[in-house]
């Protein structure tokens, strides 16, 4: 263990005790700021890491990422942090509620189209096997349930929607 590990074990352990040696409560009684929670972060990245130059390097980038993110979204104090944070919650909420309903669509589609190509590859083949017959047999029903009494099974539609669905998931 270097001196710096040392260091920032022992900062952790000071910092991070709830209680004095007594068992009273610590001095301290400030809420963490900032700069501590982004120190803590780093001692813990330090103290996980291996130790050298080459992650005393990746722990300078990852205190330069946190400071541009910090800075690029106008974050002073751990109150900016935590409406950060519930905002990009938010967001992320949100995007799962939209993408929900086109997930679900698009097993839809895909089922549909499972089912439209057994009974296609099944349709004009004589004779069948018995596990041909009972895979013809369970398309056949399926898409008559799909259909609502349509006569044409409308695969190229089923497969633009589903491309173009599929192309919108990618997208977000």
């Amino acid at each position: 263990m270097n001196d710096y590990s040392k260091i920032t074990a022992l900062y952790s352990r000071l910092s991070v005790g709830d209680e004095d040696r007594d068992g009273g409560e610590s001095e301290n009684t400030e809420p963490p700021t900032l700069a501590d929670y982004i120190q803590g972060i780093l001692s813990r990245k330090a103290q996980a890491g291996k130790p050298g130059y080459s992650q005393s390097l990746y722990n300078l980038k990852d205190a330069a990422k946190m400071l541009n993110f910090l800075q690029a979204n106008n974050i002073m104090d751990m109150t900016g942090l935590d409406e950060k944070f519930k905002s990009m919650i938010g967001e992320q909420l949100d995007i799962q509620g939209k993408l929900k309903p086109v997930e679900r669509r698009l097993a839809t589609l895909k089922k549909h189209l499972e089912q439209a190509d057994i009974y296609f590859k099944c349709k004009g083949k004589k004779p069948l096997t018995e596990a041909e017959q009972i895979l013809f047999t369970t398309a056949k029903d399926y898409l008559k349930g799909v259909m609502d009494g349509k006569t044409t099974i409308p695969t190229k539609t089923w497969k633009t929607e589903y491309d173009k669905l599929a192309a919108a998931l990618v997208e977000h």
